[in-house]
């Protein structure tokens, strides 16, 4: 190995809740039993999908948007969603347009 070669950390998605508000995330992967993952996929979060914090409430909760709907979950299904930020090259693999996001 050369002592020149650089090394990148690749980004490493994050779960929902420590997203800084307003920032465009992308969903990588929902953690959980299959109940909770099958209702996150019924609200909009598939891999891929734009989500992003509109607020942050009392008690861990969030007013999040994901795919034009506003929603409020609780700090147990913010944990649930890992993100990655747009910009990060493993959000533009998921998204064939990361700076399309509004």
């Amino acid at each position: 190995m050369q002592m020149n070669q650089r090394y990148s950390a690749a980004p490493v998605a994050i779960p929902l809740n420590r997203a800084r508000p307003g920032t465009a995330c992308f969903v990588q992967e929902l953690r959980g039993d299959d109940e909770l993952q099958q209702r996150l996929a019924e609200l909009g979060f598939v891999r891929g999908a734009c989500v992003r914090i509109v607020q942050r409430v009392s008690g861990g909760s969030a007013k999040v948007r994901v795919n034009g709907y506003n929603l409020a979950l609780s700090g147990r299904l913010l944990e649930a969603v890992l993100v990655t930020p747009a910009g990060t090259s493993a959000a533009a693999s998921t998204m064939p347009q990361a700076d399309s996001v509004r």
